[in-house]
Formats: C-alpha cells, sequence, structure tokens
C-alpha cells in the first residue's frame, strides 16, 4: 500500500511538471510525433514515459552527409523520424528510398548538389508523411521524384531534369507543396499529378523541353497555382493540361504557356480551370490552340 501510494505520488508530480515544462516551452521531449500539430493520448503517454525514465527519448538530429554517412541512403536508413539530413556538395550516384515520416533531406544548393539516378527512380517517397526535399539537382533517373500512397511531401528549390519518364510524379492520394522548382528535358510530363492527388504551387516554376505535358492533371485530381509564376513552354505536348475529372484553381498567379508543340492550356474530360481576378494567362506561340476546352469542361474567372 505505501508502496502504490508512493509510485502514485511519482506519477503525480512527473504530470505536474512535465504540464508546466509543456506549457512554458521548454520542454525537451518531442511530444507530437505525428506532426499533425495535435498531442493525442498515446503521445502524451509517451513523453510521460520518457520523463519517467520508462522508456528512452527519440532525440531530433541532424545527420551529415558524407560526414557521417558516406552515401545518402545510408543517412536515410539510420534517420528516426523528425531528423535532418544535411548533404554536402557534389555528385551522389544513388537511388533513395523515403519510408519514413518527418525526414528533412537538405541539399548545399540546387547548383552544387546532384543525385544521379542511373536509369532508376531517383527518389521515390512512398506512403511516407512530412517529407522535405530542397536544395538539389535530381537527374539521370526514371522518374525524379515519385510520391505514393498517400505520402505528404514539400519540394523546395530544386531542378529535376534529364529523367527519361516524369520530372515529378504525384500519385495515389498524395499531396504535395512545390515551390520554386525547375523541370526540364524530362522524357514525360514535366510534372504529373493523378488518381485523387493534390498539388499546390508557389513561386517561381518552369516546366519545359519536356517530351510530353508540361504539367499534367489527371484522373480527379487537384492543383492550385498560389502567389506563383508558373511557365510551361517548349513541351511537346500541351503546356498544362486538365483532364478526367481535375481540376485547377489560380490564386494570385501569373501563368505563361509558350511555345508547346500542341495546346497551350488544355481542358477536358469534366474538368475546370479558375482562375480569380489577380490571376493572369498568357498563351502564345503554341503549335496549336493557346486554350482548348472539350467534354462539358470549362475554364472561367472567378469575381470576389
Amino acid at each position: 500500500m505505501q508502496r502504490q501510494k508512493y509510485l502514485f505520488g511519482k506519477i503525480f508530480c512527473i504530470s505536474i511538471i512535465l504540464i508546466f515544462l509543456v506549457s512554458e516551452g521548454i520542454c525537451f521531449v518531442k511530444g507530437d510525433f505525428n506532426g499533425d500539430d495535435k498531442i493525442d493520448l498515446s503521445e502524451s503517454i509517451n513523453a510521460l514515459q520518457v520523463v519517467a525514465g520508462l522508456r528512452s527519448s527519440n532525440v531530433v538530429k541532424t545527420i551529415n552527409v558524407p560526414t557521417d554517412f558516406s552515401t545518402i541512403t545510408e543517412a536515410v536508413e539510420a534517420a528516426n523520424e523528425g531528423d535532418t539530413i544535411v548533404v554536402a556538395a557534389g555528385t551522389y550516384n544513388e537511388t533513395i528510398l523515403i519510408s519514413k515520416n518527418n525526414i528533412s533531406l537538405q541539399g548545399s544548393g540546387k547548383d552544387t548538389t546532384f543525385i544521379n539516378g542511373a536509369g532508376q527512380n531517383v527518389i521515390t517517397i512512398n506512403g511516407s508523411k512530412g517529407v522535405t526535399i530542397t536544395e538539389f539537382t535530381v537527374q539521370n533517373g526514371t522518374i525524379g521524384v515519385y510520391a505514393r500512397q498517400g505520402a505528404v511531401i514539400e519540394l523546395s528549390n530544386i531542378i529535376i531534369q534529364d529523367n527519361s519518364s516524369a520530372g515529378i510524379r504525384i500519385d495515389e492520394n498524395t499531396r504535395a507543396g512545390i515551390s520554386n522548382c525547375s523541370v526540364l528535358r524530362n522524357g514525360d510530363d514535366g510534372i504529373r499529378i493523378l488518381r485523387n492527388s493534390t498539388a499546390t504551387f508557389s513561386g517561381i516554376i518552369s516546366s519545359s523541353n519536356n517530351t510530353n505535358e508540361g504539367i499534367d492533371l489527371n484522373l480527379t485530381s487537384s492543383s492550385i497555382f498560389y502567389n506563383a509564376t508558373v511557365t510551361a513552354s517548349s513541351n511537346t505536348g500541351k503546356g498544362i493540361n486538365v483532364h478526367n475529372s481535375s481540376s485547377l484553381i489560380s490564386l494570385e498567379s501569373t501563368i505563361k504557356s509558350q511555345n508547346n508543340t500542341s495546346d497551350g492550356i488544355g481542358v477536358g474530360g469534366v474538368s475546370t480551370f479558375v482562375l480569380d481576378s489577380n490571376s493572369n494567362l498568357l498563351t502564345e506561340k503554341n503549335n496549336k490552340r493557346g486554350i482548348s476546352v472539350a467534354r462539358t469542361s470549362s475554364i472561367y474567372r472567378a469575381y470576389a
């Protein structure tokens, strides 16, 4: 009985201390493990167990390549959720699979940090949430960046070039944020969003000289251009293609579709393209139509 009172008192004191530390913002135990900006019951219990010494805490750390590991793949395999992998300038001949949540992959500059895929998918994200990739050139693979199976990713300040298939493929209920990215000379679509996936584009986006569409939205997918400058030029297919029950919304953005072999903008198969009053659209010097709307689809400007 005395021992039970002691244990109860210890747990109570730990709970009070934990609440104080969290409220003061100085607790070093990460509570929000799944990155949803909430701390649920299981995460609270985990934090209590860490403070009580009943389990170890996964300390968020920075892993350096090639200082800590010689390859990016080895660093990803060693990383825990929440870790950041910093990659020094150089060329890395490898393919990377990310299947952990909350991993940040940071190059040392898109003009100095290269990942060569050697004919395979260069970076694949399988269902992982909270993955960020920034400051790389991703090249010479099959697909440059392939996110699938409900993944949630952020891509920024990346060049994706010279891959034999799509530059970026967002597939199977995946959500992506894409900012300040250039996609060029890929063997299929520059950027492909399909099968119930969504993407938000911001900053400067360029998709050019790709063998098929510059940007392709397909199979009930959707995208938003938000405060973006989007250029789709010199692609063999359409500059931007929205089809098969998909939608594109432009908010405070400038869109240029130029010098494409097919249409500048294509909207078809019960799809929509909506521009707000602060968006601008320019199509010129495309080999077919500037704007093509077909099969119960629409393009229109919405005013507030």
